[in-house]
């Protein structure tokens, strides 16, 4: 019987331990625990609300960007011709707003070309070094002894859309060598398209987002050598996003040398196509420099 009674009281003793502590330190924590959730989702709507509204200036700031370019821009270029070329990669929206810019700018556009993926990659080295090769010699193009396929390719490709700042002229015609040239590189596969009218003074050339990974971004060495190349014989401006500029990016790659000829990054915002407008500009003048918001840069476009 005592034992009974012991257990009895064991028990009663138990549940009213329970009751006591969901009445006072359980119930605290409960409590508190609800207040942490609310403070919680409090914090989470007001940071969802700040984003919201940032995104709502950074659209309106961008809006306001597009509207304005073209009266940014307009005359700077007036009077000259201008060559598009497109690397494999580069964004569709943005070489349509280039176009829609370059004519705001008063220029013409003589050549709008697109390259073709194996002028990206070192796999397509054996075709370029022997359609080269063959190439410079038809073409009548003076190569140094030293290049080697990808070199030869970005003189050639001057040859066929450039006029040389020698010449000092803004136009040249699109004649016979640079037609040969441009059917060669078409039939290889190293054009994917071309629409030419006439040989320009400047080249704005248009890149793709910065590679993925290190290893990808080895690839860089090949258009990084044409376009130094190409870049010889022709004022030009390599433009691309602002992760081209990144030190994976094909500008990134420029940068990081002295590539004697102007870079600009943001392309894929109004304010990196202005910089891309000036820029080219700037070089009928003899500026060169780096310009756009990433990595080292000279200015967020030229001043002088």
């Amino acid at each position: 019987m005592r034992a009974r009674l012991v257990a009895l009281a064991a028990l009663v003793l138990a549940v009213a331990l329970g009751m006591a502590l969901g009445a006072g330190p359980l119930q605290h924590d409960n409590a508190q625990r609800a207040r942490d959730a609310r403070a919680q989702t409090a914090k989470l709507t007001a940071t969802r609300t700040r984003v919201a509204k940032l995104l709502a200036l950074d659209r309106a700031a961008g809006a306001y960007e597009d509207a304005t370019a073209p009266s940014v821009v307009r005359g700077t270029l007036t009077g000259h011709d201008v060559a598009l070329v497109a690397l494999p990669g580069a964004d569709a929206q943005a070489l349509a707003a280039l176009r829609t810019l370059l004519v705001a700018a008063g220029a013409q556009v003589t050549a709008d070309v697109a390259l073709g993926r194996p002028v990206a990659t070192s796999a397509s080295r054996g075709l370029v070094e022997a359609l080269t090769s063959e190439m410079v010699t038809q073409a009548q193009v003076t190569v140094p002894t030293t290049f080697d396929g990808y070199q030869r390719f970005g003189l050639l490709l001057a040859r066929a859309l450039g006029v040389p700042a020698t010449a000092h002229a803004v136009t040249a015609a699109y004649d016979a060598p640079a037609l040969a040239i441009m059917a060669g590189f078409e039939t290889a596969g190293l054009v994917s398209s071309a629409k030419v009218t006439a040989r320009a003074a400047l080249l704005l050339v248009v890149t793709g987002p910065a590679a993925r990974s290190a290893e990808a971004s080895a690839e860089n060495a090949v258009p990084v050598s044409f376009l130094r190349a190409l870049a010889t014989g022709v004022t030009t401006v390599v433009a691309g996003p602002g992760t081209a500029a990144r030190p994976l990016g094909i500008v990134g790659a420029l940068r990081s040398g002295t590539p004697g000829f102007s870079t600009t990054d943001g392309v894929d915002l109004a304010r990196g196509r202005v910089a891309a407008i000036l820029a080219l500009a700037a070089g009928v003048r003899g500026v060169v420099g780096a310009f756009g918001s990433v990595g080292h840069v000279d200015g967020p476009i030229p001043v002088s």
